[in-house]
């Protein structure tokens, strides 16, 4: 289990907090959770508290033997 939460302070002044637009590369929270389901796994993301964010992955793990 793995929790990722930003508590939607911004350490460098008069930055944004995450590329958005045309700025933006990848899947985000939804190539996130379909790479989860792939391994078996579920991920929940979302708000958390005023300004934060907080993704949440359980993923199965097996022992090497």
């Amino acid at each position: 289990m793995l929790d990722v939460v930003n508590d939607g302070v911004d350490a460098a002044p008069g930055r944004a907090g995450g590329l958005h637009g045309a700025d933006a590369t990848g899947s985000g929270v939804f190539g996130m959770r379909e790479r989860a389901q792939a391994l078996g796994g579920e991920l929940s993301a979302g708000p958390d508290g005023e300004a934060g964010f907080r993704v949440h992955v359980r993923l199965p793990w097996q022992a090497a033997s």
